[in-house]
């Protein structure tokens, strides 16, 4: 990491001090202490360390609704209320299981299927074959909501 720091540094022309970095929903403190001994350890000072969502909502600014963070192995859904994240889940649904799922459907390779989803040519098309995936991320996000209408949140 020194290295990309310092590699980066010379292409700007200027010196890199400050980092923050942004965690998956519910990773433990361990985990986050080890992503902030990486940034220190490549000559950043630490500025911030965040969940996801609400790292991704210091720039979207959403008050009221729900961020949606399609990985490469899981979907996180992230309900905000008032602009703060009050309830966070992974669905095990991501980029990875739609490229193999394409892969499968077109006899195609699997990287072959990976450029063929990103095409925005494909995306009509790509619904149907795609629709038992992307099924469970909506029923899931019901679920959640009703979850959290029944712990006697007001929405």
């Amino acid at each position: 990491m020194r290295e990309l720091k310092a590699q980066l540094e010379q292409q700007l022309g200027v010196e890199l001090e400050y980092a923050a970095s942004a965690i998956p929903p519910g990773t433990d403190l361990l985990d986050a202490g080890a992503i902030k001994h990486v940034i220190q350890g490549a000559g950043f000072e630490v500025t911030a360390l965040l969940d996801e969502p609400t790292a991704a909502n210091a720039v979207l600014q959403i008050s009221d609704g729900a961020i949606v963070d399609v990985g490469g192995g899981t979907t996180g859904i992230s309900i905000l209320k008032d602009g703060k994240v009050v309830y966070v889940a992974d669905e095990a649904t991501g980029g990875t299981h739609f490229s193999l799922v394409i892969a499968g459907a077109y006899q195609m390779s699997f990287s072959e299927a990976d450029c063929f989803k990103r095409d925005p040519a494909h995306h009509q098309e790509l619904l149907p074959v795609l629709r038992r995936s992307l099924i469970r991320l909506p029923r899931s996000l019901i679920a959640m909501l009703w979850a959290m209408r029944s712990r006697s949140c007001t929405w």
